[in-house]
């Protein structure tokens, strides 16, 4: 699982849904005021995250386990 943010997409919004909503704390606030995955690794995949991103920057890309 890997959390990606196109950051060409991503304008600073002032809500910072994906931080303020994520209920594992995936997400910090970085330097430019965009977010920043912080513990991808606590990361649900619940999908909050990239419904509510206003720009659609955010996309949590799930392993497949159909190949295994």
């Amino acid at each position: 699982m890997k959390i990606m943010i196109d950051y060409e997409k991503c304008a600073p919004c002032p809500e910072l849904k994906c931080v303020d909503t994520c209920p594992w704390g995936v997400f910090q606030v970085g330097p430019d005021k965009k977010p920043r995955v912080l513990d991808a690794a606590s990361c649900s995949q619940c999908g909050i995250c990239e419904n509510l991103c206003p720009t659609k920057a955010i996309k949590v890309k799930r392993k497949d386990f159909s190949s295994t």
